[in-house]
């Protein structure tokens, strides 16, 4: 039997392998990247949510609508163990977080 050409369009998956942009960080700043997830949803992924925690355990959201794979945090406290999540986002909605 013939389809009509639909596609059911998901949320992505998550990014993967979020890690020290070690090209970036410095004592004041920290750079991250992160690779896509294996399945955009089937739409294009528009933009990215980071959040991230201070070493409590409590995720902040620290930055919505980012288009690149990258970020940069500046005024970071030396000491301090930063940790951070990235969710992409397509027409669908948000994948769950990194």
């Amino acid at each position: 039997m013939a389809g009509n050409g639909a596609r059911l369009v998901t949320t992505p998956n998550p990014p993967t392998n979020v890690r020290n942009d070690i090209l970036v960080t410095s004592a004041n700043q920290i750079g991250i990247i992160w690779d896509d997830g294996a399945y955009d949803g089937g739409q294009p992924i528009t933009d990215y949510k980071i959040l991230y925690e201070q070493g409590d355990g409590v995720y902040t959201v620290l930055l919505e609508n980012v288009i690149e794979r990258r970020y940069t945090l500046f005024g970071v406290t030396t000491g301090i163990t930063y940790s951070f999540k990235v969710s992409a986002r397509n027409s669908a909605g948000y994948s769950a977080y990194s």
